[in-house]
């Protein structure tokens, strides 16, 4: 496993540590988008909403069983969702890709839709109840862990323009911190 850290570029093809493809806010407007009061091309109308770059892959987790896939792999989407607070990380939401001739498997986690709530209430991790989620994290991924900064984070979120509210920003302190505390413990 490669640590990957530091800013990214906007150009950047480069995919993170958790294994998350480049994904980029975009702007967009069409009439055939849902328009309540009725479509004009106006800057009220714009909406605003992400692009993911596509992975191969061979299908998602919720298609097949947990026991092949390797703890690392596993450990890499826990660590990023426990961090980010993801509400929504359930199987559907984890590509499959075979990586070489061998058949590597590598997991691709997509659809952030649901990170950084302003609260912790609804979090789902359908990894928790895979036997790879109780092993311990590998030195490599807990020197990642410790290396993590929130309020470095915050500042490069803000500078590409994502401001986020107080409640969100107060939401990824505490989850790193206990990322960062986790990984101390024996």
């Amino acid at each position: 496993m490669v640590l990957v850290n530091g800013p990214r570029s906007l150009l950047s093809a480069e995919v993170g540590f958790a294994g998350v493809p480049p994904i980029v806010m975009v702007q967009c407007l069409h009439k055939g988008f849902n328009h309540p009061e009725g479509y004009e091309c106006a800057p009220k109308n714009v909406k605003i909403g992400s692009l993911q770059m596509f992975m191969k892959n061979i299908g998602c987790c919720e298609d097949m069983g947990p026991r092949d896939f390797p703890v690392e792999e596993v450990h890499k989407i826990s660590m990023f969702d426990i961090r980010m607070v993801n509400t929504d990380r359930q199987a559907g939401n984890i590509l499959v890709s075979k990586e070489d001739e061998e058949g590597y498997i590598v997991l691709i986690p997509i659809d952030h839709g649901y990170c950084l709530p302003e609260n912790f209430e609804d979090c789902i991790f359908d990894w928790l109840y895979w036997p790879q989620a109780h092993q311990p994290y590998s030195p490599d991924t807990v020197e990642y862990i410790r290396s993590l900064d929130a309020e470095q984070d915050i500042a490069l979120l803000k500078f590409y323009g994502w401001d986020l509210s107080i409640e969100c920003a107060r939401t990824l302190r505490i989850s790193t911190t206990l990322l960062k505390k986790g990984v101390e413990k024996p």
